[in-house]
């Protein structure tokens, strides 16, 4: 039973992890996410914004804005999947 509850959590992180990627890759025009983007739930806000920076992408207030609480919301998720293996 444990062994399905363990598979079925890094199903569900692997899906968030994918889902947030996409819409990273979707919004910005990203065609391949460097190394650090790809371990984007590893990082803090400051150190992610940094990272999309130097893709190029220019932020605006309501885009950065909106982004911002989307990666705290799903960076909190992921984390909380990852703690109960």
């Amino acid at each position: 039973m444990e062994t399905n509850f363990t598979l079925s959590n890094q199903e569900e992180l692997e899906k968030l992890k994918n889902q947030f990627e996409n819409s990273l890759s979707n919004d910005f025009n990203m065609d391949i996410l460097n190394k650090n983007l790809k371990f984007w739930y590893t990082m803090d806000w400051k150190d992610f914004k940094k990272e999309i920076l130097k893709t190029g992408v220019k932020l605006t207030y309501p885009i950065q804005s909106n982004w911002e609480i989307y990666f705290h919301s799903q960076k909190e998720k992921v984390l909380k999947l990852s703690n109960r293996k």
